[in-house]
């Protein structure tokens, strides 16, 4: 028993130094630093560190989850209260069981998500300058250059798009014009 009791302590101490390891760090110590004032060697202060945030995760995500089922309780003990009035016909009892589910749909991830289509419309010197800064931007890469290049060129004119097997440095403007 006094053995439990001992290596409870230094679990304790330990804690209490991932702790304070972590609210230094948090106010801006290095490494370095922290050890020095706690007394322990840095590379301790980078386990205690690594530790401790991931302790520190665990609850968070833990936290999240649990915060989640609560409100999720919340909901349904709402729905479940209101739901008889709403099939009577109560129209705010309704609208209200409407939101409820909204809610929930939204805290479980159930919606599909939104597609918004764009429109783009550049005038034809934009977007030659947009090509020629895509396609400098990849001479370092040949291969990519040539395979955005013939995509470009794929966007333009599906059906008449030529294969490019390489873009030269002075050529990518002529190919994309």
């Amino acid at each position: 028993m006094a053995a439990g009791k001992a290596s409870d302590k230094i679990k304790i101490t330990a804690q209490e130094r991932r702790l304070k390891a972590l609210d230094l760090r948090r106010g801006g110590g290095s490494h370095r630093a922290i050890a020095a004032q706690l007394g322990v060697s840095h590379v301790q202060i980078i386990k205690d560190l690594r530790h401790g945030l991931n302790e520190l995760l665990k609850q968070e995500v833990g936290g999240q989850a649990a915060d989640r089922a609560l409100e999720l309780d919340r909901l349904d003990a709402l729905w479940l209260a209101n739901w008889k009035t709403a099939l009577a016909g109560d129209i705010p009892a309704g609208q209200l069981i409407l939101k409820i589910s909204q809610r929930r749909a939204e805290l479980l991830g159930l919606d599909a998500p939104v597609k918004v289509e764009t429109e783009h419309s550049f005038s034809e010197t934009s977007w030659q300058h947009i090509r020629g800064v895509i396609l400098t931007a990849l001479a370092g890469f040949p291969e990519a250059r040539v395979a955005v290049a013939n995509s470009l060129l794929a966007l333009e004119a599906p059906a008449q798009a030529p294969v490019i097997e390489a873009v030269e440095e002075a050529e990518y403007s002529e190919v994309l014009e």
